[in-house]
Order: structure tokens, then sequence, then C-alpha cells
């Protein structure tokens, strides 16, 4: 742990494998190549990580684990610092909270970024119920800065995130560079996403309700009264999801969420005020449902899967990657070039406006029971109780 003003670590690299692996531990944990904790003040410079970082299968009793290839929590600053080493958490880690995993960092809490970089793969698989869920990213698990752009975080075509089902989750976020964002106010700017996200449910495997997955974030967050901002942000990496896709919540907004940008954005107030925007994103790589079977809502955008927001301002964004569902899922199926679903947008402002869709987007052996919406920008728009949905979509095609 790097501990207060003027602690720091430069010039250092780390080799061979760190391992976490007691059978007999419990409570919290955390995991990382360079240092588990940066607190304020604390500086990590001119650092890398070459180790494999690894919880394994034989890790029983803890309630959370925060894993990253440089850092588990971070508070404070970091300069050039880079992951090449891959991050595994074998199927079988015992977990009965949160699991907080990122290429560079679990947890980005505070502090100041500049030139970090994931290199390496992320290698996760779970098979235990989680009732907080799973918050995993190609760069950083679980975010809380409220500004990040490509200077301060990015990765390579090598950092692939791999996420393998393999029991019942719940509420899992996986992106390519962020698995969740949460802090009212936010801006993500200018990030590019180079690697793949491959999602696998394996025959074991169930999402019992409420999963995003995205290109650059999985889940896009507030809570409260708040302004999120996606600017100018590209996928380039290829989102695969394969296999059963079951759930036992029949409710609409908790389904599978997929994004070429963000599985989910979504401000939680009801007040008209709170503003999503997301501007001139770009998403190239192409979403594929392979195998896919089961029963719940499925919701597929080339930009975002659910937009959930009382005043949504999209503008300016362009898909050119295909959709494609392959399998026999037989519950209901949004899929739009922009966006899945749409919900709220009760702001007489709320707007999508010259935004452009070039992608294929086809539904193969779909289930005779199956429900499609499907539409080049938008597959579906739903209001709320007591408020109507006064979207407006111009100049787009």
């Amino acid at each position: 742990q790097l501990n207060g003003e003027g602690a720091s670590l430069e010039t250092c690299v780390s080799e061979g494998q760190i391992v976490l692996s007691n059978s007999s531990a419990s409570g919290k944990a955390a995991l990382a190549g360079l240092a588990v904790q940066v607190d304020a003040g604390a500086k990590l410079i001119n650092c890398s990580n070459r180790a494999t970082i690894k919880a394994t299968s034989s890790l029983k009793g803890l309630t959370a684990l925060s894993q990253g290839g440089c850092v588990a929590i971070m508070n404070g600053s970091m300069d050039n610092v880079v992951n090449y080493g891959d991050v595994i958490v074998e199927s079988g880690s015992g977990l009965s909270s949160y699991l907080l995993v990122g290429g560079v960092m679990a947890e980005g809490l505070s502090g100041t970024l500049k030139g970090i970089v994931n290199a390496g793969k992320v290698d996760v698989a779970r098979y235990s119920s989680l009732a907080n869920g799973n918050r995993i990213g190609g760069v950083i698990g679980k975010n809380k800065f409220t500004s990040l752009d490509h200077t301060m975080i990015s990765n390579t075509s090598e950092s692939e995130v791999d996420y393998t089902i393999t029991g019942e989750v719940t509420n899992p976020a996986v992106g390519g560079l962020l698995g969740m964002t949460e802090t009212p106010q936010t801006t993500l700017s200018s990030l590019i996403n180079n690697g793949a996200l491959n999602v696998t449910v394996s025959a074991s495997g169930v999402i019992k309700e409420d999963a995003k997955f995205g290109g650059i974030v999985g889940y896009f967050y507030s809570g409260t009264a708040s302004h999120l901002k996606c600017e100018d942000c590209k996928n380039l990496g290829d989102i695969t999801i394969s296999g059963k896709l079951t759930s036992s919540s029949k409710s609409m907004e908790k389904g599978v969420q997929i994004g070429g940008i963000m599985g989910r954005c979504q401000i939680t107030g009801s007040t008209d005020d709170v503003l999503a925007e997301i501007t001139s994103c770009s998403n190239l790589g192409d979403i594929t449902l392979d195998n896919a079977d089961g029963s719940l809502y499925t919701f597929v955008g080339g930009i975002n899967g659910v937009h959930s927001v009382m005043k949504t301002q999209l503008s300016d964004c362009e898909n050119t990657g295909n959709i494609v569902i392959n399998g026999g899922l037989s519950g209901t199926v949004f899929m739009g070039g922009i966006t899945g679903s749409v919900y709220r947008a009760a702001n007489s402002n709320s707007i999508y406006s010259n935004c452009t869709n070039a992608g294929r987007i086809a539904l193969y052996d779909a289930s005779s029971t199956n429900e499609v919406a499907a539409g080049g920008i938008i597959g579906n728009a739903s209001g709320i109780k007591d408020k109507a949905m006064t979207l407006r979509v111009e100049n787009c095609s």
C-alpha cells in the first residue's frame, strides 16, 4: 500500500505470478501487481506489471474481491503505468458479494490519471449468485472519476475481456474499458476501446437478471439528479455473447442489455431536468449473439442497449457494426441501430438527432414465441406512469 502524501513507487516492473488461493480466507480481499492501494497524495510513476494476477478456484469464504493488474484501489496519482499481465478469476472462486476486476485497476475512486494503458487480457469466470453484481472492465472495474479521456486511460487490441458464467449471476456490468461508472456529473471524452468483449454462458450458467455489456462501459449510471455526458467515444472491438440467456425476472428493465458504446445509460432521478448527453460517438464493432437461447428481455443497440433518462439528448452518433442474433430466443427482443430501447424521456427537449446506422440488423432462427421490435435507429420507446414520452427523432437515417 502506498500510504499518504509523499509515498511513491517509480520505474518499477512486476513479473511472474501473483496468486490468491487461501481456501480459508474470509471478509474482503484485494489483489494487484504493483500496489494494492494508492492513497491520496501517493504516486505511481513509470511502472508496469507483467505478472499474471490470479484468484484461484480454491478461494472460498470471501464477501468481496478487488483485483487489478496494477492497482486494486486507486485514490492517488498514476502517470505512465501499463499492465501487460493477464488478470484472471477462475470459476469457483468463492464470493458472496462484490467482484471488482480491472485490467489496470479494480476501483478508480479519486486522484489523477495520465497515460494509463492495459495491454493484457481480463479473464473472469463466475459461478455464484452475487446480489451486488460483478463490475469488470478492460481498464477499470468500478469507476468514480468524474472525468476520463483518452490521455488518461486506453487499451490495445490485445486487451480482450472474457467473462464466462458457469452458475447463477445477478446484475453484472462488463465493459471493454469500464465496468461501471456511478458518479453524478460524469464525462467520458474521446475514449477508444480496441479490445474484444466476449461473454459466454455455459450450460450450467444463468443470468438471473439485469446484465449490462458495453464496448466502452457496461453501465453508465447515476442515482441522483445529475448530468451524464459521453462524447467522441469509439468502440472498435467486436462484442460476442454466446449461450443461454435465461432469467427469472419479468421486469422489462432487468434483461440483458448490450451496446457498442454502453450497455445501459441510466439516471434514476425522476425530475425532468436530469440529463444524459451522448454526442459524436461511434461503434465499428460487430455485436453478435451466438447460440442465443432463453426467455428474458434482450436489448441490443449499436450505441447503447437501453437509455433510461428523463431528459435524453443523443446526437451525431454512428453505428457501422452489424447486429446479429443467431438462436432461439423466445422472449422479447428490442434491436436498434443506435439504441435497443429508450425508456422515460419525458422532458420535452428529449431528442435523437443526426444519427446514422449503416450496420445490418438481423435475427435468425427466432422462436415462434418471439416478440421482436427492430428499428434502424431505435428498437423500442416506452414512457413511464403519469409522464408521457416526448422524444423527438430528427435527421436520422
